[in-house]
């Protein structure tokens, strides 16, 4: 049975991992992207150098980058968004 997980709490791994491999601490961060513009540039979620301001990573699949990561567990999903 698949468990589903919250889009946010991939966020939160995948963030936590950055932070963790990052040199100093904290310097690579997953973004979401606001606006159209930002978002035709470099994708829904983006990787960024805090310090610099430099993407590092466009058009990121949050799913598939925390599998590649291996911060997913082989039975866990992410849950699709709900429209509000």
């Amino acid at each position: 049975m698949a468990i589903k997980v919250n889009k946010d709490a991939l966020v939160k791994r995948i963030n936590r991992s950055l932070a963790a491999w990052s040199t100093p601490p904290e310097l690579l961060k997953l973004r979401n992207a606001r606006g159209m513009r930002l978002i035709a540039s470099v994708g829904q979620h983006y990787v960024v150098e805090t310090r610099s301001g430099l993407v590092v990573e466009k058009h990121i699949d949050v799913e598939a980058y925390a599998r590649k990561r291996g911060l997913m567990h082989k039975h866990e999903v992410m849950r699709e968004e709900e429209a509000a």
